[in-house]
């Protein structure tokens, strides 16, 4: 056997291998989850304040973290905290609506969800947050900032004038139901995907980030009660501590003097 076959029969080996450990995390991950709490409803929710109509119209594009997984209330999930928060800052009314779907990666956003808005009601402002999928699954992320762009322009050409906002990818340090080292493995894919948003907003002028991952991060790993039965979704609470930075993001470009505000973790 040559030296190319030999290096070729090694590098499958190794991809086999990883494979297999990857394989395996996954139905540990699968035995260790607790029960995952499913919403019964479809987000579309209005946060009143003030007077002033119309409300600001928010669409919410996708993974579980917007379709509601982990709360059973329509108004504890991410989306409608974000929309209460936001509507205190502007003093008019928020309504948004979510596009989400679990398991959903930003290929499902580019090529299910985004039909969906094109069919709806034009919005001010779209929301995605999408990428922890795609971190699990160890996509590469240079094929996740690609469709990232992508979603970018597709928004742009359903609502040329509508702000957006590209929710970072979230941490996993606290998802105790991501077994070691898988959890960390992720926790650092992650990490690169967030660069590549960051790159997307400092390069596309009308798309900014909202910081969901470092000041929550903390918030998580010091109360359990952040995290759902499942190990793995936010609770109430962690929705909340998300809420904190995207809320105020919303409502910055529509009211400039808007400034984050944080909440006791005894009120989420």
């Amino acid at each position: 056997m040559d030296t190319t076959a030999k290096i070729a029969l090694s590098a499958g080996g190794v991809v086999l291998l990883a494979a297999g450990t990857l394989a395996a995390q996954v139905l540990i991950t699968r035995q260790r989850a607790g029960p995952v709490v499913r919403p019964d409803f479809t987000l579309d929710y209005l946060a009143r304040a003030g007077h002033a109509e119309p409300p600001l119209e928010v669409a919410m594009l996708g993974d579980s973290t917007v379709e509601g997984v982990g709360v059973l209330r329509e108004r504890d999930t991410l989306g409608a905290q974000t929309a209460r928060q936001a509507a205190a800052l502007l003093g008019q009314p928020v309504h948004i609506k979510g596009y989400g779907v679990s398991g959903a990666r930003a290929q499902d956003v580019l090529t299910e969800q985004l039909p969906r808005l094109r069919a709806g009601r034009t919005p001010d402002h779209v929301v995605v947050v999408v990428g922890a999928n795609d971190a699990t699954r160890l996509s590469s992320a240079r094929g996740y900032e690609q469709r990232m762009r992508s979603i970018v322009d597709e928004v742009r050409d359903i609502a040329p004038s509508a702000k957006i906002t590209l929710a970072t990818v979230p941490g996993f340090r606290a998802a105790r139901a991501l077994p070691q080292p898988f959890r960390t493995l992720v926790d650092r894919q992650a990490g690169r995907l967030r660069e590549r948003q960051a790159d997307i907003a400092a390069s596309v002028p009308g798309v900014r980030v909202a910081d969901i991952y470092t000041r929550p991060t903390p918030r998580f790993e010091a109360n359990p009660k952040a995290i759902g039965p499942d190990g793995f979704h936010p609770s109430r609470v962690g929705y909340g501590y998300w809420a904190d930075e995207l809320g105020p993001v919303v409502a910055q470009p529509h009211r400039p003097q808007a400034t984050a505000r944080q909440r006791p973790d005894a009120a989420a």
